[in-house]
């Protein structure tokens, strides 16, 4: 099984190791723990029914998650997607202001569009009120920087992926997974609508990482953004090429030492 940040290949290996995260964080850490999506990882990721960790209520945000609560799970998951993507559609701020990661108390408070922190703060809201949930990385692999955080989360007796930042829920008389989606594409775009060519390419490679947020482990620095997300991000991605040598034989210029 396929795991860790080379998942998607080198030049994608390049950028998340680059992640605007803090070194040590809980964030670092889930996408070092991922685990690529595909034929010899389905058994290990599909075929055990999940379960949410006891110590749950005993979470910082779990009285918070109880008002989106509802008759059934769909419903409850539904409610907490329509406050994180009104979240997400509240915040405008510059990426050289940004701030990355923290608790996801900490996340809700000053509110973010970021997919990675706002897929952990759905995650837990989830988990919370019962629905186990686990974080899913996208990558278009044929196409610089062109990745996303979706969540998988766990109910009608199936994982079906949520996508808390735009506001999608896949369905299709059952949960939708992310393996399912890899493999039917027109699933996405059913969802989703034809006109949103490339959020549907995204569902070209993914990855999983269980997370559990009550680990006493979870560590939850905040960091604001960095020199290679501000370089690339004033660069023009429209020919869908690598810009900073990701793509090349020689080291990242930007990766600390801890992350090669």
């Amino acid at each position: 099984m396929k795991s860790g940040y080379g998942v998607f290949g080198k030049a994608y290996e390049t950028m998340l190791r680059n992640d605007p995260h803090a070194k040590g964080s809980i964030d670092r850490l889930l996408m070092r723990q991922m685990r690529l999506v595909d034929k010899a990882s389905y058994s290990a990721l599909y075929k055990k029914t999940p379960s949410v960790p006891p110590q749950i209520k005993r979470h910082e945000c779990f009285l918070f998650a109880q008002q989106f609560c509802r008759e059934g799970e769909r419903e409850t998951i539904r409610e907490t997607v329509n406050f994180t993507k009104q979240m997400a559609d509240s915040v405008n701020t510059p990426m050289n202001r940004m701030l990355f990661g923290g608790t996801e108390r900490e996340m809700i408070q000053r509110k973010t569009d970021w997919c990675t922190d706002i897929s952990r703060v759905g995650a837990t809201l989830l988990q919370c009120v019962g629905i186990p949930a686990r974080m899913v990385y996208l990558a278009n692999r044929k196409k610089a920087y062109h990745g996303h955080a979706v969540t998988e989360a766990y109910y009608c007796g199936k994982y079906g992926v949520i996508d808390f930042l735009h506001g999608f829920c896949f369905y299709e008389d059952e949960p939708l997974d992310v393996f399912t989606l890899l493999h039917a594409p027109e699933l996405v775009q059913k969802t989703v609508g034809a006109e949103n060519e490339d959020y549907c390419r995204l569902y070209d490679a993914a990855a999983v990482s269980e997370y559990d947020p009550t680990n006493p482990k979870n560590r939850y620095p905040v960091s604001g953004c960095n020199q290679y997300y501000l370089a690339i991000s004033n660069q023009n991605h429209a020919d869908g090429q690598w810009l900073m040598g990701e793509d090349s034989s020689r080291s990242a210029p930007f990766c600390s030492e801890e992350d090669i």
